[in-house]
């Protein structure tokens, strides 16, 4: 598939499909974050040819999964490792300096993003409280803040 069209039929898949799809409480808790202007990062193994598009019009900073581009056309092959599991973690720490914020908030459901909790949990070395949701928060005082929220699809069998 020429990129040209790869790349329209993520915009398109970003604006039309991806929306119904959405978990409510995760926008929710996107939107609760974003509120109060903390830096947001999407870190999912979700391809980048929609979900940075995606993220881009929610100024959500998307860690993903990249699909190759040879010469101009679409391989269908991953350009590179998949963002899952162990590689999540890693992702987020090639992105950020995660020790300059002051907390780092994780949230998942799947057994995609537990090593990112556990990453997250492993930052802590100050006291830290149970979420609502399970998800572990801390304060270190030492800057600005980052969400890494691991999951926003609703399940297709759900």
């Amino acid at each position: 598939m020429p990129e040209i069209d790869y790349l329209a039929a993520g915009e398109r898949f970003a604006r039309e499909a991806l929306a119904p799809m959405l978990r409510p409480e995760a926008m929710a808790r996107v939107a609760w974050h974003k509120a109060r202007s903390y830096k947001a990062a999407i870190v999912s193994g979700a391809h980048d040819v929609y979900l940075s598009r995606w993220c881009r019009t929610h100024d959500i900073e998307p860690i993903c999964s990249t699909l190759e581009v040879q010469d101009g056309v679409f391989t269908g092959r991953y350009g590179g490792a998949q963002c899952v599991r162990e590689r999540k973690p890693r992702r987020v720490r090639e992105r950020y300096a995660t020790d300059s914020f002051d907390a780092v908030y994780a949230c998942g459901d799947t057994p995609e993003d537990f090593a990112l909790l556990e990453a997250q949990a492993a930052l802590d070395s100050s006291p830290t409280v149970a979420a609502d949701d399970g998800v572990k928060l801390s304060d270190a005082n030492r800057g600005s803040r980052m969400l890494s929220f691991g999951r926003l699809l609703e399940a297709a069998a759900r």
